[in-house]
Order: structure tokens, then sequence, then C-alpha cells
């Protein structure tokens, strides 16, 4: 975690002093016994870091510390001034955790002081082995559009386009192209959330009740 001055952003909160940014990592999610629907480890750690930037917020407005949630800067820009790199799928590898992270951030009014600014290269460290071209189940990359074309966009869309239904091997995103990234050969793979398909989809029970 560090804070970042606001002066790198263009539109942040007048009493905003820096923009606090956390690094939250998670790992990959093993796959899931036949019958069974694993849960990308993002899910239950985005879900832990928006609880605990909510609860940051609220002890430093009770300290009388000026706090507020960042709807203005992208996180991936915010984590480009980290260190770090993108890779060919554009989305941020960070130099000790890789890609499997969640990035929390708040504007806060305190100053950031001595910090040191490092600019995230792009793909400086890519080995250009295209095993995430070769991976991606819908050929989204190397050169369409990530947000509308890959395996996540396509998983939220209605209805499913085929392709992605096809290929679809756990829910709430694709981490296929990261998976067989080198830089993200630290990042382990254990049991996360697994659930009977009959339970979501015919029982209809909400993935924020089994997760809890």
């Amino acid at each position: 975690a560090k804070l970042l001055p606001v002066s790198l952003f263009k539109e942040t909160p007048a009493e905003a002093e820096s923009l606090f940014i956390a690094f939250l990592p998670y790992s990959w999610s093993k796959k899931a016994p036949f019958g069974q629907a694993a849960v990308s480890g993002y899910y239950p750690t985005s879900n832990f870091g928006h609880t605990q930037i909510g609860k940051f917020k609220e002890e430093l407005l009770e300290c009388g510390v000026f706090a507020e949630e960042n709807k203005t800067v992208f996180e991936k820009e915010a984590a480009s001034y980290c260190g770090g790199c993108f890779g060919k799928n554009t989305l941020y590898f960070h130099e000790k955790f890789g890609s499997a992270l969640f990035i929390a951030t708040l504007f806060v009014g305190v100053a950031a002081e001595n910090t040191e600014i490092k600019k995230a290269a792009l793909s400086h460290l890519c080995e250009n082995c295209s095993l995430c071209e070769k991976v991606c189940p819908v050929s989204a990359l190397p050169k369409r559009d990530m947000k509308e074309d890959c395996m996540r966009a396509k998983m939220y869309k209605k209805p499913m386009p085929a392709d992605a239904m096809e290929n679809l091997y756990q829910l709430f995103g694709c981490e296929l192209c990261q998976r067989v990234c080198p830089m993200n050969a630290m990042v382990s793979e254990k049991e996360q959330y697994a659930f009977p398909i009959d339970t979501l989809f015919l029982d209809r029970k909400p993935l924020e009740e089994l997760v809890g």
C-alpha cells in the first residue's frame, strides 16, 4: 500500500491530498469436481477489499481525516505509478504479486510525503512467448477490444455468446491468459469456493449468500 499525490490525476476531490492504493493478491482456483462450478479467487478477494476499504474510510472520518470513495481514477491508472508493467492482455502486473490481485483505492486528506513514483512500463518484462494469445478460448488477443471481446466480458452479456458458453470453466472471470503467463509464476493455486451446479442454477441461491 502507498499514498499517491493527487497532482498525478486530472479529477480529484478538492479536499483530497493523496490517493491511497492497496494491492490484495489472491490464488488461482483449483478445477472444481464434476458437477460443480468453481468461483474465481478474485470474487471473494474483491468483496473483502471493498469491505476493508469501507471500514478504513469510516475510521479516517471518525478521526477527522478526509476520506472519499474513488470514482474518477481507474485503478489500473493509479497502479501504473507503482512500478510493474502491463501485459499483452492489458492487465496490470505488480512486481511482487503479478496480475492476480485486487486493487483498492481511496481519496484521503493525508499528504503523500517522500513517495517514490515509479511509472509502470509497457510490457518490459513480457517475454513475448505468446502463450496468452494461444490459450485465449475466444481469440481476444492481441488486437481486439478486451472490454468487449475477452471471455470475462462475454460472460456478463445477456444472452451469453456461444463461444463463451462453450468455454466456461469457472464463475466470475476467465484467468487463462494470466495462468499461463511467466510473469505470474509466483501465483499459487488452491481450493477456493466451488458449489454444486444445481444449487447455483436450479435452487438459484445468490452467490453472495453461499460465499458469505
